[in-house]
């Protein structure tokens, strides 16, 4: 049986007996640098065994719209990062299963991104934005100075963003930049590949506890941060 459903599917590496492939995930690289070299060797389209569970992997962005634009994915289960970013109701856009509220909530949020991405202020935004760190730049790194530029264009970035849902910007000293920034890009090096394998098995979850628990925690103080944000800039809009 097994044989037979895997002469269906699109190729992969072979699995181990009982643990499929995870140890593909032992590594302290990005889930996203292993599923890339894997795809150089199999192709864009390729399966990876969880267990005695195959999962189709599609890295190629042309491929992934053309599954997309059907409803075959519909009904399939939430993964584990999905529970947690969706709302009581799971009526979010991002995470919704198909259907009549998705539709409604995708018209919604495509006219409001269209309105928003074709207004002056989004320039003006990102213009200021890009001014401020090209000035902390110069002030923190000097001139004629070799420096990384990571983290100022994370910075930057996440001030367009916050600017324009919030109307805050952050500096580096700020503490909520400090956890978004910890929670976004040093919590998941910490935690290398195998963060991918949290979202499809509750077994890997439980003997990774520690660590998932970690996660829950950073990832509710992180709701709640976005939460209390759009609630006193919701007030301030109402006033």
């Amino acid at each position: 049986r097994f044989y037979q459903l895997r002469s269906k599917l699109p190729p992969g590496p072979n699995p181990w007996p009982i643990i499929g492939n995870i140890l593909l995930f032992k590594r302290k690289d990005h889930w996203d640098v292993v599923l890339r070299e894997v795809a150089k060797q199999y192709g864009p389209t390729f399966t990876f065994w969880l267990f005695n569970r195959p999962l189709v992997v599609v890295t190629d962005i042309e491929t992934a719209r053309e599954a997309f634009r059907k409803n075959d994915f519909a009904g399939r289960d939430m993964s584990y990062t999905a529970r947690q970013f969706s709302n009581e109701k799971q009526s979010d856009i991002i995470f919704a299963d198909y259907g009549h509220r998705w539709e409604a909530l995708r018209r919604v949020a495509h006219s409001a991104v269209h309105k928003y991405s074709t207004n002056e202020r989004l320039v003006s935004v990102a213009t200021d934005s890009v001014d401020r760190t090209v000035k902390q730049m110069l002030e923190r790194e000097g001139v004629g100075n070799g420096f990384d530029p990571k983290t100022y264009i994370y910075l930057m970035f996440l001030n367009i963003l916050a600017t324009s849902a919030f109307g805050i910007s952050y500096d580096f000293e700020d503490r909520e930049f400090k956890f978004i920034k910890y929670l976004l890009k040093d919590f998941p090096k910490q935690v290398g590949s195998r963060a991918f394998l949290w979202e499809f098995s509750s077994i890997i979850r439980f003997l990774d506890r520690k660590m998932v628990h970690k996660n829950d925690r950073l990832t509710k103080k992180f709701i709640d941060l976005i939460k209390n944000k759009f609630t006193k800039h919701y007030d301030d809009y109402n006033e």
